[in-house]
């Protein structure tokens, strides 16, 4: 493969990634949001937020360490 092929490989999987954060911070935090308001002391529901808030930081992370390469 070229450098070129490379480098539009690298946005393409760039921008999946990018994507994956939008779609797990809306699925997982903002879902689990909408459910957290009728019982604020659900530890599970807290747990997910917190999960879905490290994916989103880890694919968005993964995401841009592919466009500055």
């Amino acid at each position: 493969m070229s450098d070129e092929d490379n480098k539009i490989s690298r946005e393409a999987l760039g921008k999946f990634l990018y994507d994956l954060a939008k779609l797990t911070f809306a699925a997982i935090v903002l879902g689990e949001m909408i459910i957290l308001h009728n019982d604020w002391s659900n530890l599970s529901d807290w747990i997910m937020i917190a999960f879905g808030c490290l994916l989103t930081l880890i694919f968005a992370f993964l995401g841009n360490k592919l466009f500055k390469k």
